[in-house]
């Protein structure tokens, strides 16, 4: 069984965040602290653990950009030709916006979603591409391809 303190330990290195990081992000606890709670030496009560926790999720952006060529093969698995990233407000949740080919079935929007959401671990907002929708036509306008192009080109080539 994972100790409290292996939880934590692997939340923060997850996240990439630094024990003072973690610290300021959590509040209510220092640098110091989290030393202690990572190496044993003293267990947090549960609020502190789940505020800690929680600080050290990590934020769709801050993964999603390191995880493109899993994103993109999840995308050819669900008949997904393209794949936008954009932010709704600027230091927002990213929302992906796909376009899917015309033999994608009914369940491949959904179940892109649900992997990518998987695979990130968090919440993940994704929209089929529809120019007749003013919300998903602005945030198309400002999104940029998951992939360079040329790596994209050479994606939907392997989905076909």
């Amino acid at each position: 069984m994972i100790s409290i303190a292996q939880k934590l330990r692997a939340a923060r290195e997850r996240s990439g965040l630094t024990q003072e990081a973690l610290a300021a992000a959590a509040g209510g606890v220092n640098q110091a602290q989290i030393s202690l709670y990572e190496r044993g030496i003293v267990r947090p009560n549960d609020d502190v653990a789940e505020r800690i926790l929680r600080a050290a999720k990590p934020r769709p952006g801050a993964v999603l950009h390191q995880n493109t060529e899993r994103i993109a093969a999840i995308g050819r698995r669900h008949s997904v030709t393209r794949v936008l990233v954009a932010e709704p407000e600027p230091g927002g949740d990213p929302v992906l916006i796909v376009s899917l080919a015309p033999s994608a079935a009914p369940h491949d929007l959904s179940g892109f979603a649900v992997e990518v959401e998987d695979l990130l671990d968090a919440s993940v907002e994704v929209l089929l591409d529809d120019p007749g929708d003013a919300r998903v036509r602005d945030l198309a306008q400002r999104g940029t391809p998951l992939l360079p192009s040329a790596e994209a080109a050479h994606a939907s080539t392997d989905a076909g």
